[in-house]
């Protein structure tokens, strides 16, 4: 599978299969755009005579054919979909099941690029928006089809998504809403443009330590400020409740310290209640007005967090001896 595109004065080449990025002149990018549709004489037939007036020889059309029939023997163009004999057999494996969903909730844009996939906000069909029913229906049928995953994703896509901002807002709502019912655990990512980042946004992300980051993909975030954008997506939909799972996992003691202090200003900042399930006591302690301790499903202790840290129960199944004695 070929995909190009022009950017930023550079005609780019993808060969999704090989993983290949090619970066060419105009005369092999479109060489490769009719490579196999057309056979070497008629190709180059084709565009000798509109290279002829750029000063490129005929000559010089059959040398770039040869180097991209070079690429696609050494596998770097034109790869073959290794996968696809396997297609029938992955998808019987998987048992039907589904864990991720991307929507188009947004089947229009505010650009108008000319490298989009849109063709330049040509789109197919009349522009429209998902509504909120339509959404609804299809995390619905995500958790229908979801089998024993618990973790689930769903990616907001269009065109622009955030053009349909305030049902993806209510869209994450229910999805809340639906995670005690079902055992299940929703992150949503959002494709968008930038565009519309506004000020409400981007006040968050500076109360959240990230406005310095803003143009940043989130994959590409050091793992604590990646957990900051979890909890800024969160407070988008304006919950009267943040419920934080696990919130300091595999963080180092710096994050731990700073998150820490973020949680503590964010139930000041917006007066949220926020229910808070960790494992890490040296987290927990500093932070929480009142802690319900389990062991094995099973409420062992509850109440202040002094009287929890004294709790005999607690030490011997959490705290340790050290913990006790201040050591821990």
């Amino acid at each position: 599978m070929i995909h190009q595109y022009k950017l930023g004065g550079y005609n780019i080449v993808l060969d999704v299969c090989s993983g290949s990025v090619h970066v060419v002149d105009d005369a092999a990018y479109d060489i490769i755009a009719d490579f196999e549709q057309k056979p070497r004489a008629a190709l180059i037939d084709s565009l000798e005579q509109g290279y002829a007036a750029k000063g490129v020889t005929r000559q010089e059309l059959e040398e770039c054919y040869d180097q991209v029939l070079s690429l696609k023997e050494q596998g770097k163009l034109f790869a073959p979909d290794v996968f696809e004999s396997q297609a029938g057999t992955l998808k019987a494996r998987s048992g039907g099941v589904i864990k991720a969903l991307c929507l188009h909730v947004a089947h229009t844009c505010n650009l108008n690029c000319a490298y989009c996939f849109a063709s330049q906000g040509k789109y197919h069909g009349e522009r429209a928006i998902m509504s909120l029913d339509v959404g609804k229906r299809a995390l619905d049928f995500l958790i229908e089809h979801s089998g024993t995953r618990k973790n689930l994703e769903v990616d907001f896509f269009g065109g622009e998504p955030l053009m349909n901002f305030d049902m993806i807002q209510e869209l994450v709502r229910y999805a809340r809403s639906l995670e005690p019912i079902h055992n299940k655990h929703f992150r949503f990512t959002l494709t968008t443009n930038g565009v519309l980042l506004d000020e409400k946004v981007m006040e968050l992300l500076h109360r959240l330590g990230l406005a310095d980051k803003a143009d940043f993909l989130a994959k590409n975030l050091p793992y604590g400020d990646q957990r900051r954008l979890e909890i800024a997506r969160a407070l988008m939909t304006e919950p009267k409740i943040l419920l934080l799972d696990e919130p300091v996992a595999g963080m180092i003691t710096t994050e731990l310290e700073d998150m820490a202090k973020l949680v503590v200003q964010i139930r000041k900042d917006f007066g949220l209640t926020i229910i808070l399930i960790e494992h890490h006591m040296n987290f927990v302690m500093p932070i929480a007005d009142r802690i319900k301790v389990l062991d094995f499903g099973k409420t062992i202790a509850e109440g202040l967090p002094a009287e929890v840290q004294a709790n005999p129960r607690v030490i011997e199944a959490y705290l340790g001896g050290g913990y006790q004695n201040g050591n821990a």
